[in-house]
């Protein structure tokens, strides 16, 4: 099994490469030998958006199929991380369901987590739409 809270990063601060030393410049003779140090990263500053594209899944016999994947993502997912990454993870569900108002596991999933979880149908203004 692989863990989600491992990916994301918490609130510690994850320091900035220290970018190498500046040569002066023949031309100038102005270079400064070292540039400054850039700030560390803090995390607690960082959303992270994870994008999902989902539609519905058929059988053989063109019916739907019971089998419920995305749940099982999106709950995986949020079931991993600590209460301050979920404070800064969301989800877009990309509905792109011929169909979008049937795929009825987004609708489960939009109702339980909330805000937390965004829905666009592939015809919403907006949304990609590559005909």
């Amino acid at each position: 099994t692989h863990s989600w809270s491992n990916i994301i990063p918490t609130a510690e601060k994850i320091p900035a490469e220290n970018p190498p030393a500046q040569a002066e410049t023949p031309a100038t003779g102005t270079g400064t030998g070292a540039q400054e140090a850039k700030p560390a990263l803090n995390v607690e500053d960082l959303t992270i958006l994870i994008a999902i594209p989902t539609m519905r899944r058929w059988t053989k016999e063109r019916q739907p199929a019971p089998e419920k994947y995305l749940t099982n993502l999106v709950s995986g997912i949020i079931t991993d991380l600590t209460e301050e990454q979920r404070k800064r993870v969301s989800f877009l569900l990309y509905n792109v369901d011929n169909e979008p108002e049937q795929h009825k596991e987004v609708l489960e999933l939009k109702s339980k987590y909330g805000s937390m979880l965004d829905v666009l149908p592939k015809d919403a203004p907006g949304a990609y739409n590559p005909t």
